[in-house]
Order: C-alpha cells, then sequence, then structure tokens
C-alpha cells in the first residue's frame, strides 16, 4: 500500500483549521481543481466519497474512504479510480 503524507504550517488555531477541511462536502469551494465532493455512505464511522477534479484540462473521478481523528488526521484510502 503506498502511502503519502503531507504537512503545511497554517497560522491559525488548530481547531479552526481542523473545522474547515473535515467539511469534505465543501472541498470544491476552497480546494482548486476539485469539481465535486460528496459523502455517498457511511460505515462504522468512516464516508465514502465521490470526487471528482480537473486535472491537466480532463475531469478524474475516484472513490475514497475518509476517517477522523479529532484535530488530529484526516486519513484518506482510495477505494475506486486512478
Amino acid at each position: 500500500m503506498e502511502r503519502l503524507r503531507h504537512a503545511v504550517r497554517i497560522d491559525r488555531p488548530l481547531e479552526d483549521v481542523y473545522a474547515l477541511a473535515r467539511q469534505v462536502e465543501r472541498y470544491p469551494a476552497f480546494l482548486p481543481g476539485y469539481t465535486e465532493s460528496r459523502i455517498i455512505e457511511e460505515r462504522d464511522g468512516r464516508y465514502l466519497l465521490a470526487r471528482a477534479a480537473l486535472i491537466d484540462g480532463q475531469t478524474v473521478r475516484w472513490k475514497s474512504w475518509v476517517w477522523f481523528t479529532e484535530n488530529e488526521s484526516i486519513d484518506f484510502e482510495q477505494s475506486e479510480g486512478p
């Protein structure tokens, strides 16, 4: 399994940043390229997302599971797509 970890420094309170990042269905509003991010299933505290983004002029679609560790991490696991 491939793992990707990404970190950035944001000069805001952790709780504020985490609250925004947790709103996965709003990703198209604030993440460049995202055109869709919607919850299509919930199971055991995990959410299956249908997502799409414009990459190199083409729409790419995929599905991934997301789960949250409050104010610590947001984890995604690819389930379908590229």
